[in-house]
């Protein structure tokens, strides 16, 4: 069992880093493989809309850099924990992109896949920027694993993070809980639902 951990900071070992690696530890700890993928310091490349990726039947974005890179082992993955930092009240712009780009080539074979997302901020904005990491995940029919506080911690030095306790018991408590939950999925025997066919409904006439 294998999850994949995205950090979306261009910092490759800042507080978004330390968030991840704090959540990767947990999961080991429940014999759960982890891997911390960096979306680097190249600029992400938006979504254009040019539908490409649902017209080939690779199903990967006409941009070939690191969105399909990662998309290939997170479709393998079992589960998946996107960490983001804090930028004017949301997630970075790169971030955004790359979520963009992501799920919309790819996020029909993450259905049912265990995630969660995080933020790491200096001090206001992270619970905006932590639902807007969850918009994606309800709309690709994704399993969201649970807390017992919102995914936000607090720093601005690099590991300043992990001074925030109650925010890394936060982590601890949701990276336990997907651990859980991947193992749950794993023995199950349960059927999956019948869900109806999507019906695209216009407003306008």
């Amino acid at each position: 069992m294998k999850v994949i951990a995205v950090n979306g900071s261009h910092n490759p070992d800042g507080n978004t880093y330390h968030a991840l690696k704090v959540m990767c530890e947990e999961l080991n700890a429940q014999g759960i493989e982890t891997e911390i993928l960096q979306i680097g310091m190249d600029a992400v490349q938006g979504c254009i809309g040019c539908c490409h990726c649902r017209n080939e039947v690779s199903g990967l974005c006409v941009f070939d850099d690191i969105v399909n890179e990662h998309a290939e082992k997170i479709k393998a993955a079992d589960g998946v924990i996107f960490g983001a930092p804090v930028h004017y009240a949301g997630v970075s712009g790169d971030m955004k992109s790359y979520m963009d780009r992501l799920f919309y080539s790819a996020s029909k074979q993450f259905a049912r896949k265990v995630t969660a997302g995080v933020v790491a901020v200096r001090r206001s904005g992270g619970v905006a920027s932590f639902d807007q990491l969850n918009r994606y995940f309800s709309i690709a029919g994704m399993i969201v694993a649970p807390s017992c506080y919102w995914n936000v911690i607090h720093g601005d030095a690099k590991g300043e993070v992990l001074q925030d306790l109650e925010g890394v018991d936060t982590l601890k408590t949701v990276a336990a809980n997907m651990g859980w939950l991947i193992r749950v999925l794993a023995e199950t025997k349960v059927e999956l639902p019948k869900v109806p066919a999507r019906r695209k409904t216009n407003f306008i006439r």
